[in-house]
């Protein structure tokens, strides 16, 4: 049995380069499938955001996708686009940046951000 372990794990850093990050990315993290969200693109090129209604129920994600957040895509030095979402509320003086962790989908903490933004009466 370790034999085979071995073999695997053999195969998987050498299909990624022998790339240790790569390779521990590999077992840190299953994105959900279906995925949880989908980015769109409207007629002058905004971005909007649609909740899975596999994971959210249908009402309860139309009234979640209506929080208005702005959606933007961040780009690394390596052309990798990173969704980022944006609730503002008006008049607030403070702005909490959260950056998640590589294990977490962040259409999951969608409905948590669209909440606190006006509970706390801050941008997210």
């Amino acid at each position: 049995m370790g034999c085979a372990v071995s073999t695997i794990i053999g195969v998987m850093w050498c299909r990624k380069g022998c790339n240790a990050a790569e390779l521990a990315g590999e077992f840190a993290y299953f994105p959900p499938s279906p995925p949880s969200y989908q980015l769109t693109r409207g007629p002058r090129g905004q971005l909007a955001i649609t909740l899975n209604e596999f994971y959210f129920q249908a009402r309860h994600a139309a009234s979640l996708t209506r929080a208005e957040a702005e959606v933007m895509e961040l780009r690394t030095h390596n052309d990798v686009r990173i969704p980022a979402f944006f609730f503002s509320y008006p008049g607030a003086k403070v702005t909490i940046l959260y950056s998640h962790s590589n294990a977490v989908d962040c259409g999951f903490l969608y409905r948590y951000f669209a909440a606190l933004s006006p509970r706390l009466g801050v941008n997210v």
